[in-house]
């Protein structure tokens, strides 16, 4: 994943405007933006183009159950912050994407679940 310029994620967030839908739709945004859509999906259900490099095959993200660390918005944060350290997945930790960022993408991949 490579960070946005200031710049970038400034225009994201005027263009997203203010308030919970806006969050969601930053973190979609960013979701893309840092590349999580190469592993995860377009939508988070683990289809992403790159899937066929990883060693294990991607989680679906709309499925809770699916998290092997905790599934609330501030958990999931954490886990793109560390990745997941049991070796056996390809999920590496992305400590570099600034929390308010780790969080915006959290809100997306909740609301993901919610539209299922």
């Amino acid at each position: 994943m490579r960070p946005l310029s200031g710049l970038a994620l400034i225009l994201l967030t005027t263009l997203a405007g203010c308030g919970p839908g806006a969050e969601v739709a930053t973190g979609r945004d960013l979701y893309f933006a840092y590349g999580c859509a190469a592993c995860h999906g377009e939508y988070g259900a683990g289809d992403g183009p790159a899937v066929g490099l990883a060693h294990v095959k991607p989680r679906d993200l709309r499925d809770l159950t699916n998290y092997r660390g905790a599934s609330s918005v501030e958990g999931i944060a954490s886990t793109i912050a560390f990745g997941v350290a049991e070796g056996r997945t390809g999920m590496p930790g992305y400590p570099d994407v600034p929390k308010n960022e780790r969080l915006a993408i959290a809100r997306y991949l909740h609301s993901l679940v919610e539209r299922q």
